[in-house]
């Protein structure tokens, strides 16, 4: 492809969008609610030295955060350069028609295990906080700052399937 090619494949949703009947912010944040509770896993993207890195894990959402527990591994590197991060959760029957995702921007914490969110944590997902702390799980807290929801239902309703929220 040709750098124009590239930029022309790059603005499809941009043009797209600009003519399109877009949902309104709450059917949008309806939309992308239902998507999250339905599922507990997605898959969270980092970088680091350049390098993108995108590991599934499962989350928590409550607060308007989402939260991630995890041993470690090389996504904590990427956090440690980059508090920047995608978060994607999507259902996993990619027909035409029924797609249904939620693709965030936002900006990861990591959570200290002493901290009340940390205990919430523990408590919404039931497990015991004496052995999360003994087994040094750490935490991953993501505020959203952008949602891309990419709903097929929207369509019934008169709308694009598509339309992004800027979370302030």
């Amino acid at each position: 492809m040709t750098s124009e090619e590239y930029q022309k494949a790059a603005q499809h949703w941009l043009l797209k969008d600009k003519d399109a009947n877009l949902a309104d912010r709450e059917a949008l944040l309806h939309s992308a609610q239902e998507i999250i509770s339905a599922h507990q896993n997605g898959v969270l993207g980092t970088c680091s030295d350049g390098q993108p890195r995108c590991t599934p894990v499962d989350y928590a959402y409550f607060n308007d955060a989402f939260y991630i527990l995890t041993e470690g591994g090389l996504k904590f590197k990427g956090l440690e350069q980059n508090k920047n991060v995608s978060f994607t959760v999507f259902n996993h029957d990619g027909k035409f028609g029924n797609l249904k995702s939620v693709q965030i921007t936002g900006i990861a914490e990591i959570i200290e295990p002493d901290a009340e969110e940390y205990s919430k944590n523990a408590e919404i997902r039931k497990y015991p906080l004496p052995a999360l702390q003994k087994m040094n799980m750490h935490l991953i807290k993501i505020v959203p700052k952008e949602i891309v929801v990419l709903d097929s239902s929207l369509k019934q309703l008169g709308f694009s399937t598509r339309g992004t929220v800027t979370i302030e």
